[in-house]
């Protein structure tokens, strides 16, 4: 599958099609040492899944965080606040990238060689997000919600959902 965001069409040299399939560097075990919530600081964008889920795997606790998105209020805290309060045992760095556009945004999760993006949404419909991942060949793991699925490989589902 070939996938283009409508953004980047007149990007595309038209006399050289893109015959691959999009695909992400593979994730050897011990070389990840970064997780980026990739994303809007929302609810349905799985944002209080992802500091709870961090904060409570103790083996996570030395990898940098990075939460490159929109800051948000959820149940009227400062997602920001949120963050630092769930995570305040956490041993790694913990950066917030918000005031990037978002060929900015990509750029810099483009230049994390040792990053794995994370996407947690619980409501979702074609998630552009995992798109960008896809361009980008960056490894990811986003939640199975809404037509996520239907942007990969059969075979790839069970590792990146």
């Amino acid at each position: 599958m070939n996938w283009v965001l409508p953004q980047w069409v007149e990007q595309v040299d038209r006399a050289r099609p893109v015959v691959a399939p999009l695909s992400t560097s593979p994730v050897r075990p011990g070389t990840v040492n970064e997780l980026i919530f990739f994303g809007r600081h929302e609810l349905r964008k799985g944002f209080s899944l992802f500091i709870k889920a961090v904060a409570s795997k103790p083996e996570l606790s030395s990898l940098a965080l990075t939460f490159v998105g929109r800051f948000d209020r959820i149940d009227c805290e400062f997602t920001g606040s949120m963050a630092l309060r769930h995570l305040g045992g956490h041993a790694g760095r913990i950066k917030f990238i918000n005031t990037l556009a978002q060929k900015e945004a990509l750029d810099y999760i483009g230049k994390r060689p040792h990053a794995l993006c994370v996407m947690p949404s619980l409501i979702e419909n074609s998630p552009c997000t995992v798109g960008e991942c896809l361009t980008l060949g960056v490894p990811f793991i986003a939640g199975r919600v809404g037509g996520t699925g239907e942007l990969l490989h059969a075979d790839s589902l069970a590792d990146a959902l």
